[in-house]
């Protein structure tokens, strides 16, 4: 039962990757913009041992991606842990992440893949979740 929840959290990272990657790159380089930091994702009380975390971060209602991570030059959910605050990118427009409101925050650690989620609140592209109060992931209904 176990490896049936893995390859489910390794399959919902995978849907959200090539869904974000089927958008596509309208081409162009764009300008280059004033200053200002990116939007971020701060995540505070990882367990020690984590080498890893993959991100997600959607609407509220936990359908659909707003932003996402870069990582090793491509779109991914995976960031080396331990990490700074976590730059996030605009889905739609590849810009910073800069919106503000409710948005469902998704977290693996890597090597346990133990998974939680929390409705996180933004302000400007940028939260601070706790691991330690985030909604383990076999808790949710399935």
């Amino acid at each position: 039962m176990k490896k049936f929840r893995i390859l489910g959290i390794i399959a919902v990272a995978v849907v959200i990757v090539f869904s974000m990657a089927g958008c596509g790159d309208d081409g162009g380089g764009g300008g280059g913009g004033g200053g200002g930091d990116n939007g971020t994702l701060t995540v505070r009380n990882i367990p020690s041992g984590t080498t890893e975390i993959w991100v997600s971060v959607g609407n509220a209602n936990g359908v659909g991606a707003v932003a996402y991570v870069r990582y090793d030059g491509g779109i991914s959910p995976r960031v080396r842990w331990p990490s700074p605050p976590i730059p996030l990118y605009d889905y739609i427009s590849d810009d910073p992440f800069s919106r503000t409101g409710s948005f469902w925050v998704g977290i693996t650690i890597i090597p346990s893949y133990d998974t939680r989620n929390v409705v996180a609140s933004f302000t400007n592209g940028s939260a601070t979740v706790d691991w330690n109060t985030m909604v383990p992931w076999s808790s949710l209904p399935q």
